[in-house]
């Protein structure tokens, strides 16, 4: 696949990776938390994509809301709700097509009510997927967040936490058409409303307690996953934020649009911000 002038510039920032397993680290069984903005719906479904390609048995979910329209990319939607054989249901409908999305019920705003993270905890306890995949908090389409004090809902249960931010926010001023939870992003941040959103506010987001990675579960392993490289102009803005990172196992700076992913490290030591 030929890549845009903005995954050939992203070549001196990591190694290619071919795809999504390698480049996220994704182990032999995970439970993955997805959060922030920025593509976290998108990615979720194109990694369930390529691992019930290689004949995997995934279920995703949400302990949000979803999108009707999103659950019903997946094959087959299971509501716990409807029936009270929901989990026989669903682990047929995942030995015919691999995939099956599991909600709660269809609430009257055509969203679907995501699973409370105990029935999540059950599922991957009793190894009823191979991989089970969770949207723990919403962004309204926004390419960053900061979460709200309710959230993210991750299970405990979770290996994995992937946070994802759009590099397109970069540049852009602090104001809700770019930002969702504003409040919260400022209060994290310390950014003034308006403030252009540069990449030592990004870096902040992603190092505090309270930002990227909140509630993350002891022992999950955490990646970052910075997207929308493709509408980048040039690399340093990444390079800049990539020298302020600090806390990711892994980190991927990629498009899901041009399906280009670039594995990188941190890539200096920053104790001195944490």
């Amino acid at each position: 696949m030929e890549e845009s002038g903005g995954g050939k510039a992203l070549r001196i920032l990591g190694k290619r990776v071919k795809n999504l397993v390698e480049a996220l680290g994704i182990r032999q069984r995970e439970h993955i938390a997805f959060v922030g903005a920025g593509g976290k719906s998108t990615l979720m479904l194109a990694l369930a994509k390529e691992l019930t390609t290689k004949g995997y048995r995934v279920v995703t979910s949400t302990t949000t809301k979803v999108w009707r329209e999103q659950a019903e990319k997946a094959p087959y939607i299971i509501l716990t709700e409807s029936s009270p054989g929901w989990m026989d249901e669903l682990k047929e409908a995942i030995e015919l097509s691999r995939h099956a999305f599991l909600g709660e019920k269809i609430l009257p705003s055509d969203k679907v009510q995501g699973i409370a993270p105990e029935i999540a905890n059950e599922l991957y306890e009793e190894s009823v997927s191979d991989y089970l995949m969770i949207e723990a908090d919403g962004a309204a389409g926004k390419p960053v967040k900061a979460p709200a004090g309710h959230e993210p809902v991750i299970p405990r249960s979770t290996t994995l936490v992937v946070a994802v931010i759009g590099l397109d926010a970069l540049g852009k001023p602090c104001l809700p058409e770019t930002v969702f939870r504003l409040d919260d992003f400022l209060r994290v941040t310390g950014a003034e409303r308006g403030e252009i959103l540069t990449p030592e506010l990004v870096a902040k987001l992603v190092r505090h307690d309270m930002g990227s990675f909140k509630e993350c579960p002891e022992g999950a392993r955490k990646a970052l996953f910075l997207n929308r490289a493709d509408l980048l102009e040039d690399t340093k803005p990444v390079e800049q934020l990539l020298d302020l990172v600090a806390g990711p196992d892994r980190i991927i700076v990629g498009s899901l649009k041009d399906q280009s992913y670039f594995f990188t490290k941190q890539r200096r030591r920053y104790e001195r911000y944490l």
